[in-house]
């Protein structure tokens, strides 16, 4: 479809499938975040300068987390069903956090997304050579934002200049009915974990 007809459609499609907090994913709307998502890969390329020849070995890691576009307006969820039958969490405002893993060195890039209107900003980009990072140190904390308590897995990156550069994996929002998880680490996470340590690892062989 179209971009212009999938603005037009946007609003109508966000509307409905945030309503509910159980719902099917249509095609039109996982077409819709998939635009989204294509777009912001896009401007990660743009702004760190890199082309898919920067990256050969791994393709693109987005982490997704929920974050408000704008400080007046709340993240909105639902757990929606693919045609695989999963059944994934969804915002309709994230901060989205892309790695590119290089030979020699992590892109990153974070940049925020809202899913009802298509806007993305607040853009941050940064290349680490994996030769510079001297600790790795992976933590779970609790924070408290917009009076929402929240459990993080947070993994800190610190160079040889004392830099320490966060990278986010999870926020879980803690609620009534929130029971964690069964296993410490998602199979993503344990991807992301395995995939930043291997290349760390190697640069000091």
């Amino acid at each position: 479809m179209r971009e212009k007809d999938l603005n037009k459609q946007r609003s109508r499609w966000t509307k409905k499938f945030f309503k509910k907090r159980i719902n099917k994913v249509s095609r039109q709307y996982a077409e819709l975040i998939n635009e989204d998502y294509k777009k912001v890969i896009k401007r990660a390329e743009t702004l760190l300068r890199i082309e898919k020849i920067d990256y050969p070995f791994e393709a693109p890691i987005m982490i997704t987390l929920p974050d408000s576009f704008s400080k007046d307006v709340k993240v909105r969820f639902t757990y929606g069903e693919s045609e695989d039958k999963k059944m994934n969490l969804y915002y309709d405002q994230s901060l989205v956090t892309s790695l590119f893993f290089g030979e020699q060195s992590l892109f990153f890039h974070r940049c925020n997304v809202d899913h009802t209107t298509g806007n993305i900003g607040y853009d941050v980009a940064g290349e680490l050579n994996y030769a510079d990072i001297v600790y790795a140190q992976t933590t779970f904390r609790y924070d408290t934002q917009n009076k929402l308590h929240q459990y993080q897995l947070v993994v800190e990156l610190s160079l040889l200049d004392g830099t320490i550069v966060p990278l986010y994996l999870r926020n879980h929002t803690i609620h009534d009915n929130y029971g964690g998880l069964d296993t410490v680490l998602t199979e993503q996470e344990e991807y992301i974990l395995d995939t930043i340590k291997g290349y760390i690892r190697a640069s000091k062989e």
